[in-house]
């Protein structure tokens, strides 16, 4: 997302005049805190009101986190984030990493929690429609990450055998431990090192090549 969640809050601290003080990282590791503790779930939340509700909630936990005052609410920040225009981006060194692992002979899938418009957001990407076999929502599955079955459920379909298939996600809780449980060599997209002891922890998607190249 572009401008990233992390750039809008940033944006608002800084026109309440708290900003100054609060570095990305800082947020950014908010946001991985709120996500493990309160994780979004396209399953329970169908509609606006319920989307809001859940933010309002969401974003007066990232505010305590990031240690923001309590004159700003969750509900002023949710609607700052609606106020601001944003638009889907692929995340740099993506198309290479894509073009790379096709050219290994990789199916590529994305498995996400999101509702029905994920694929028409992929699909978006011209340079994806023809790099990607697979999108599957959580929503139209009824079966959401961290839940391993969200996993089994797509190779199975395929036959695919998880010791020669590998994951990529940047959640530790929803998508590094579920792929790791069911045998998928898992690779945890952690720009900031905050698991960099873990095995197949990187700091960008590109790195992964390196490692699929060895099997």
């Amino acid at each position: 997302l572009k401008p990233s969640r992390e750039d809008i809050l940033l944006e608002l601290l800084g026109e309440v005049g708290k900003g100054h003080d609060v570095s990305g990282e800082r947020v950014w590791r908010a946001y991985k805190l709120a996500d493990s503790q309160m994780p979004y779930s396209s399953l329970t939340v169908k509609n606006e009101n319920q989307r809001r509700d859940f933010y309002e909630i969401y974003n007066q936990l990232v505010l305590k986190l990031v240690g923001t005052p309590n004159a700003l609410s969750g509900r002023t920040v949710h609607e700052f984030f609606l106020s601001r225009p944003r638009h889907w981006e692929l995340v740099e060194g993506a198309k290479s990493t894509l073009d790379e692992c096709r050219a290994l002979g990789y199916r590529l899938a994305v498995l996400s929690n999101f509702d029905q418009g994920l694929g028409s957001v992929l699909l978006g990407f011209n340079q994806l429609e023809e790099l990607v076999d697979d999108v599957i929502a959580s929503a139209e599955v009824g079966i959401e990450k961290p839940n391993p079955e969200f996993f089994k459920s797509y190779l199975n379909d395929f036959d695919f055998e998880p010791n020669l298939s590998f994951y990529v996600g940047d959640s530790y809780d929803l998508d590094y431990l579920p792929a790791r449980e069911l045998g998928l060599e898992a690779f945890l997209v952690d720009p900031y090192g905050v698991f960099g002891d873990l095995p197949g922890s990187i700091t960008r998607l590109e790195d992964i090549i390196g490692h699929i190249r060895l099997r």
